[in-house]
């Protein structure tokens, strides 16, 4: 038995393979993606990371040190290297990069 449903424009629903949630206003933060931004208003290090590992090719690996902290700002998608270039200026924290497709963050 195959059910459809209608989602219209500016509106989101979770579902899994057996079922879905009701729709709810679409959250501009969480859709900013669709736009090629970030935004995190205090967002975790570790989900922040997280986030920009969907759009990047490799991995990002996160201290659990660090990964506690705090992140604050809109930032462009289609530059995720220079997004992770630039958290060390805003957190006490380095990269350690050992090829292009692998990058840890750790505690300076």
């Amino acid at each position: 038995h195959q059910q459809s449903i209608i989602i219209d424009a500016g509106q989101s629903l979770n579902f899994t393979s057996t079922q879905w949630s009701s729709t709810q206003p679409i959250n501009e933060t969480e859709a900013a993606w669709t736009q090629g931004i970030i935004i995190a208003s205090g967002m975790p290090l570790q989900a922040f990371l997280n986030e920009l590992s969907r759009h990047r090719t490799g991995l990002i690996q996160c201290d659990p040190a660090v990964a506690h902290l705090k992140v604050s700002g809109t930032y462009p998608l289609n530059y995720v290297d220079d997004v992770l270039q630039a958290l060390p200026q805003a957190l006490p924290i380095k990269l350690q990069t050992f090829t292009p497709y692998w990058v840890r963050v750790l505690a300076s």
